[in-house]
């Protein structure tokens, strides 16, 4: 086999070897363990984290990711903040999520619904 092409193979086994070992000691630890092991080794890297996980990422909120705010029904909330900063006009979260029906009666009657709304709801079509 030619001396290059084998150089090739030999590297991609290599590699491979090198990433198989690294992903089962990764496996074996937590990630405060990983982070407290690669910052002492001065070895540069970043955390994925799950998108369930950010509302309670140390970096996330730091960053000032997200806006808490109080839900009439959920309570508590961390939200994402708008992901664009303007200098003289800042977007924030201006209300909650609507709950299930809170603006039916409004939007029918809007539609020009409004004498059917009672009957939707006795045959429990509407909330």
């Amino acid at each position: 086999m030619n001396e290059a092409i084998q150089d090739r193979v030999a590297n991609r086994e290599f590699t491979q070897s090198m990433t198989d070992m690294c992903y089962a000691v990764a496996a074996s630890m937590t990630m405060a363990e990983a982070t407290t092991r690669l910052e002492a080794e001065r070895v540069p890297f970043a955390m994925v984290v799950a998108a369930s996980e950010l509302p309670d990422d140390e970096h996330a909120v730091a960053m000032g990711l997200f806006e808490e705010s109080e839900h009439p029904v959920a309570g508590h909330v961390r939200l994402p903040r708008h992901p664009v900063r303007f200098g003289s006009t800042p977007a924030r979260l201006t209300g909650d999520a609507p709950t299930l029906g809170q603006h039916t009666e409004e939007i029918l009657t809007e539609l020009g619904f409004a004498d059917r709304i009672t009957a939707l709801r006795e045959a429990g079509a509407i909330v």
